[in-house]
């Protein structure tokens, strides 16, 4: 027997209210812990007062107390989430010439010419703002919300798996968020030796059925974009199967291997690089299973989606005119962002909401954590 994880250096950590990224209120003073003492000299330098007041949004305030609310002290992991793309999304809107800021983000850290770390620089300007940002929105309203959800968070519970005890402020900030909050397994279950090849077979359609999808190849409870996506009232039952099945490529070459043998997936399916290439009910060719559900679900509620439709050009974000949606259903562009966080993909995504945005269309954008969430999602599709 085994156990999934080991927890105990976390278990052991202060993750109270009074000690999270400061809090800027008198409930506190200041943390001994370096990374607070960094922060808060961060927050405090002429670096963190000017990009705090370059990028900061009257929205950030409610959005972290929402998040204070919801995930109490592992709230910054959501927020620094959110704070990443709206960023680098002013950087290039506004057209900020980093350059301007350089010598300040010099005096906080030591780093070669511009030209060396120019290409990081909107990801490292967006996570010092998420830092300093926490720092500055705090409030005692905020500091409330936090306690009372750590006095919900820190209080033993029974892992609905083992029977285990746990508290969930035992989990490091990377398993709360992986597990999208999910709070019903303690990830420290006593798990099986790895199945046999046939028992994993079996166990492939146990773990589509109750996950309600067909989960791409880097599925884990702990993987957020896949956790997002499972139903709380089947989360428990879902990590159960992930934790029988050990890992399939001790017998296939590829998850997509491991789903033929399975049977799971039907003709008109092939691998690329990008995922499982294949065909929606409605005839669509999709480039991943995401994809397909999207379809799927478009296709179920009769709205009868156009896929890869033409944005209309633009002479700086599609003057060629090629430029694709996803999907096209009445009057809306509909774009599926499955590979969010990527620096690429993210530069790419930013181009299409300016095109969007100088278009004046209507739009929807789809991220892994909404697939769970359709109904809501896409209700206007509906009307």
């Amino acid at each position: 027997m085994a156990q999934y994880m080991d927890l105990t250096y976390y278990k052991n950590l202060d993750n109270s209210p009074a000690s999270l990224v400061p809090i800027r209120t008198n409930k506190r003073t200041r943390s001994t812990n370096k990374m607070h003492a960094f922060i808060e000299d961060l927050a405090n330098s002429e670096y963190g007062v000017t990009i705090y007041n370059l990028f900061k949004s009257d929205l950030d305030y409610v959005v972290l107390k929402e998040y204070a609310r919801k995930h109490g002290v592992f709230l910054t992991k959501y927020f620094q989430r959110d704070i990443n793309i709206r960023v680098k999304k002013k950087i290039l809107e506004d057209k900020i010439d980093l350059r301007k800021y350089y010598p300040l983000y010099c005096s906080q850290y030591s780093f070669g010419a511009f030209e060396q770390v120019q290409k990081n620089l909107p990801g490292n300007f967006a996570l010092d703002f998420g830092r300093v940002a926490v720092y500055y929105l705090n409030d005692d309203d905020i500091f409330n919300r936090l306690n009372e959800s750590y006095k919900l968070q820190h209080a033993f519970r029974s892992c609905q798996l083992c029977g285990k005890h746990f508290r969930v402020t035992g989990f490091p900030d990377w398993v709360y968020y992986g597990a999208d909050g999910h709070k019903t397994v303690c990830f420290e279950c006593p798990i099986n030796e790895i199945p046999d090849k046939q028992r994993l077979l079996k166990l492939i359609p146990q773990l589509i059925e109750k996950c309600g999808f067909i989960p791409n190849s880097d599925f884990s409870p702990i993987n957020h974009k896949f956790s997002a996506r499972v139903d709380e009232l089947k989360w428990t039952e879902t990590v159960g199967t992930i934790f029988q099945m050990g890992h399939y490529r001790e017998f296939f070459d590829s998850w997509f291997r491991a789903l033929v043998e399975a049977g799971v997936l039907r003709d008109n399916v092939r691998v690329t690089s990008r995922g499982v290439k294949c065909i929606a009910k409605s005839g669509n060719e999709c480039n991943s299973l995401d994809e397909q559900f999207i379809d799927n679900w478009l296709f179920a509620n009769d709205l009868n989606p156009m896929k890869e439709p033409m944005y209309p050009k633009h002479p700086k974000y599609n003057p060629s005119g090629r430029r694709r949606a996803d999907w096209l259903v009445k009057d809306y562009y509909v774009e599926y962002f499955g590979l969010a966080g990527e620096e690429t993909y993210d530069k790419k995504t930013i181009e299409k909401m300016n095109l969007v945005r100088e278009l004046d269309l209507k739009f929807i954008a789809i991220f892994p954590e909404d697939l769970n969430s359709l109904d809501t999602k896409l209700a206007k599709l509906r009307q």
